[in-house]
């Protein structure tokens, strides 16, 4: 997976360090449920940007390493580079058992709301587009599907794919240009076969 920089995962590990730099280890607070909730919601949120799972070991991880850059300079940049790097580790090692999924799905023609999930993919309309109209129909290469659906993670570009679904002009529509420069390769398919299946509803 290419490391993808997302300012809106950048802006809520900021957030995150001011949250829990504002509250000392050992004070009274840092065992507060208030603090406890609101900052396992934001760790969530940040292990989920990056397409970690939500497990002990990645929130430990991320609260240690956290701890560990609090009020130093560049804290946010810092941790934002070493959680690419457990992303890209992560993603390495189940890059075997993904392939596996595939070929099961493909083998056991599974639906796409049994496999998506063991991938670590949310499903909507463009990833159901890309696993029934590309993978199970083998249009490309696993490498570039799975390349494609951590891109989309990445990026979290989801309510701009959509706001283009609704405009019949959207090749001419700045944000086309500017997710398809992003990288998203099935974006001009997904497009014209979305367009095409509404004119005839």
């Amino acid at each position: 997976m290419e490391a993808i920089y997302n300012k809106e995962i950048y802006q809520l590990i900021k957030q995150y360090f001011t949250y829990i730099e504002d509250v000392h280890p050992d004070s009274d607070s840092y065992y507060d449920d208030h603090f406890c909730i609101t900052s396992l919601s934001i760790e969530k949120e940040i292990l989920k940007g990056f397409a970690l799972p939500q497990s002990p070991k990645y929130h430990l991880y991320l609260t240690r390493t956290a701890n560990m850059l609090c009020n130093r300079p560049a804290n946010a940049e810092t941790l934002y580079y070493e959680l690419c790097i457990k992303a890209e580790e992560y993603l390495s090692k189940n890059k075997e058992s993904i392939h596996n999924l595939i070929d099961a799905a493909r083998k056991y023609h599974q639906t796409p709301f049994d496999v998506l999930p063991e991938m670590l993919v949310h499903i909507n309309s463009y990833t159901l587009f890309i696993y029934n109209e590309i993978m199970m129909k083998g249009k490309d290469t696993d490498k570039n599907i799975i390349d494609e659906f951590e891109r989309i993670g990445m990026l979290n570009c989801l309510p701009e794919i959509y706001m283009l679904c609704f405009d019949k002009e959207y090749t001419k529509n700045p944000l086309y240009d500017e997710l398809r420069g992003r990288g998203l390769q099935y974006l001009p398919a997904y497009l014209k076969w979305y367009h095409s299946r509404r004119a005839i509803a």
